[in-house]
C-alpha cells in the first residue's frame, strides 16, 4: 500500500477519508477487551481527549506513542497515546494537542489536525476519550516529560498491517490482577485496551467498503 511509504499521500488520504463516515464501534470492538462493557453512559463520565500522532521518518509514516510511567494509578506503564483530562474551556483539539505538547515536548503549533474518531468510553477510569488524529508538519525533538512518560515510540505504520501481531489471548498484569485481552505485539511492545482499540478503527480507515 502506497500510503505507509508516502507521509504526504497519507496525510492526504487522512483529511478526506476523516470526514467521511467512520468505521465506529464496530472496529473498536475487534480489540476489546473480554470483560469490558460496551454500553456508553449517557453522563456521568469524565471528559478527555489524546492524541494519535503520524509522523515522518525519511517520508515514511510513523505511529507516535508514549509508555507511561509505572506510577501506581489505573493505567500505569502501559502503552498509550498522549492525552489527558479536558478542561473546561477547551475543545476536543485544544486539549489533545496541550497533553501532547505537555507530554512529548512537541510543539503544539507544528501539528496539523486530520480529523476525530470516534469517541471510546474507558469504565475503569470513567473516562470517554476523544481521539484526535494529527500530523506532525515538521521534524521536532521529543522531550518527554519523565513524570508521566517512561519512554516515547515510534512505530512504523506499515508494521500494523501484518496480522501475525495481533495475539488474541494476550496477558497484562494490572492493578486487578493479571488479565486476557486481544492486543497489538509491535516493536517489542505490546498495545491492549482503549488504545488497542482506537488503533484498531484507525487501521479500519484504509479498509475499502
Amino acid at each position: 500500500m502506497q500510503l505507509l511509504h508516502d507521509f504526504n499521500s497519507l496525510a492526504h488520504f487522512l483529511e478526506e477519508r476523516l470526514q467521511q463516515p467512520l468505521p465506529g464501534q464496530k472496529a473498536q470492538l475487534r480489540l476489546v477487551p473480554p470483560y469490558r462493557s460496551i454500553t456508553l453512559p449517557e453522563s456521568g463520565y469524565r471528559k478527555s481527549s489524546v492524541c494519535l500522532l503520524i509522523k515522518a521518518v525519511n517520508n515514511i509514516p510513523f505511529v507516535v506513542m508514549i509508555e507511561r510511567t509505572d506510577d501506581g494509578k489505573v493505567h500505569s506503564g502501559q502503552i498509550a497515546f498522549p492525552g489527558g483530562k479536558m478542561e473546561n474551556d477547551e475543545t476536543i483539539e485544544q486539549t489533545a494537542l496541550r497533553e501532547l505538547e505537555e507530554e512529548t515536548g512537541l510543539h503544539a503549533r507544528e501539528i496539523k489536525v486530520a480529523g476525530l474518531l470516534t469517541p471510546l468510553y474507558i469504565p475503569p477510569s470513567n473516562f470517554m476519550v476523544y481521539p484526535v488524529v494529527g500530523l506532525l508538519l515538521h521534524e521536532q525533538t521529543f522531550i518527554p516529560n519523565t513524570a508521566e512518560v517512561k519512554t516515547i515510540l515510534q512505530i512504523p505504520l506499515q508494521s500494523f498491517f501484518n496480522p501475525e501481531i495481533i495475539n488474541i489471548n494476550s496477558k497484562h498484569k494490572t492493578l486487578r490482577g493479571i488479565v486476557t485481552s486481544p492486543a497489538f505485539h509491535v516493536g517489542g511492545v505490546v498495545i491492549w485496551g482503549a488504545s488497542a482499540m482506537i488503533l484498531s478503527e484507525f487501521l479500519a480507515l484504509f479498509e475499502k467498503n
